[in-house]
């Protein structure tokens, strides 16, 4: 009987190993220049993100700090006009000649000049949602403005409320005037809503009745002033 052939395992030739080599080389530096590729692009992508992020900053910087301002002459009277940033928008404003004025984040305070009593304020508050000045919504806000009289105050009373005084940039507008005593001294306080769909402003002036007239002018007319809102 023939006994089968003993299997023995074949060396590999020379040329089988060069091959490997060559092939196990060409992968380590493919998968050496996909790794050097993927980390170039990880890192553009971090300094891409660090400059948005620079940027935004600046933007919120821009929002939260005082406005920019710069002067023109009306008539022979310098002005002053205050610069916004909203997004990529200018928005700009310019208050009464001579009126004094300090802006925290998103309000902005007026003082009349020489000290004289009375103080108008413009407020940006954030909307959940567009708003229409219906009914329902008149109503809460003169409410919001007959709680807003400082404690203490007595005799708190609606004077006027009034849809669309007046438009500004094609905006609707809804005004309340109230009155009220402040420690026996009789005031004034007019607030005027404007909806900009995303936001809401708010224009308020309280001064003495005794001056209250000539204020709300002076500050009313400062409304048609603004531009890009």
């Amino acid at each position: 009987m023939r006994l089968a052939k003993s299997l023995k395992p074949k060396a590999f030739t020379l040329v089988e190993v060069i091959v490997a080599i060559s092939l196990a080389v060409i992968g380590v530096a493919t998968t050496i220049a996909a790794l050097t590729k993927i980390n170039s692009i990880a890192s553009i992508a971090r300094n891409l993100s660090g400059a948005t992020t620079i940027a935004q900053n600046q933007i919120d910087l821009l929002l939260s700090d005082s406005p920019l301002t710069s002067e023109y002459e009306l008539d022979g009277v310098k002005m002053r006009r205050l610069v916004f940033f909203d997004g990529p928008a200018r928005v700009t404003y310019t208050p009464p000649a001579d009126w004094e004025y300090s802006s925290t984040n998103d309000n902005l305070l007026l003082l009349h000049p020489h000290g004289a009593p009375g103080e108008a304020t413009i407020r940006r508050l954030d909307l959940a949602r567009p708003e229409t000045f219906d009914d329902e919504t008149t109503k809460r806000l003169t409410e919001e403005v007959l709680l807003s009289v400082p404690r203490g105050a007595t005799n708190v009373d609606l004077v006027s409320r009034e849809k669309n005084p007046l438009i500004i940039e094609r905006k609707e507008t809804f005004l309340v005037i109230i009155k009220y005593d402040f420690y026996g001294e009789p005031q004034l306080r007019s607030v005027l809503f404007l909806d900009r769909k995303k936001d809401q402003l708010r224009f308020q002036l309280t001064s003495p009745r005794s001056n209250f007239q000539h204020l709300q002018e002076v500050f009313g007319s400062s409304y048609f002033s603004w531009q890009n809102l």
